[in-house]
Parts: C-alpha cells; sequence; structure tokens
C-alpha cells in the first residue's frame, strides 16, 4: 500500500476504534525504548557476527553486509489487531530485522550472479 494510503487507513481506523488505537498507542510508547535498545544492540552483533564471518567474507567480500532494523507501525499494528481479531498480545512481529548481502565486485557470488544473469535469453 501507498504511504498516502496507510495514512488514510490510519486515520479512518483512528476515527472507528479511538479507544482501542489510543491504548494501542500508549503501549507502543511504553515498549518504544526498549525496543530501540534491542534493535541498536541487534544490528551491531549481527552486523559484527557476519562482517567477521570467514564464509560471508569468502562469498560476497569485505563490507558487504547491511543488517537494517525496524519497529512496526502502529497502523499497521492496529490493522492486525482490527482485520485478524488478534489481540496485542498475539502480534508477534513487532521488531524487525533485515540482512542485505550485496555481493562485492570480483566475489564469487558475484561472478555466479553475472553468469548466470548474461544466460538468460532477452525477450524480444
Amino acid at each position: 500500500m501507498c504511504e498516502d494510503g496507510a495514512a488514510a487507513w490510519g486515520a479512518i481506523i483512528k476515527v472507528l476504534f479511538p479507544s482501542t488505537y489510543q491504548t494501542l498507542s500508549s503501549w507502543l510508547r511504553t515498549k518504544s525504548a526498549a525496543h530501540e535498545v534491542v534493535l541498536r544492540n541487534a544490528v551491531v552483533h549481527l552486523t559484527q557476527l557476519l562482517g567477521n564471518d570467514p564464509g560471508v567474507v569468502a562469498l560476497a567480500g569485505e563490507n558487504a553486509v547491511t543488517v537494517l532494523a525496524r519497529r512496526k507501525s502502529l497502523y499497521s499494528t492496529m490493522r492486525k489487531l482490527v482485520t485478524d481479531g488478534r489481540v496485542r498480545e498475539q502480534v508477534h512481529d513487532l521488531l524487525g530485522l533485515r540482512i542485505i548481502i550485496t555481493p562485492q565486485p570480483g566475489s564469487p557470488v558475484r561472478a555466479a550472479h553475472l553468469s548466470i544473469a548474461q544466460s538468460k535469453p532477452t525477450s524480444v
């Protein structure tokens, strides 16, 4: 969903379920500081761990790992409660991590990927 659409649905949900929306907003705010610490520590730990892993370095090269963190938005959390009929304790994906490994030029993975890409027929 586009950003404007999500904002519109967020406003609609806020109007239709004001008490639930406010309660959920307050609950998420109480967890915010702890979530930030957990995410920050996870990003640092995973970046160091994967960046120092000989297998990852051998396959993708130096500085090939990016670790991103996010918290589920209030709108997205509220949507799960409303559309799925869950209670907030049943939403288990409030925090998320994304690990991106970008093979560097000259790495075996990059060479294999380029070889595969070049062998695919092009459409007319």
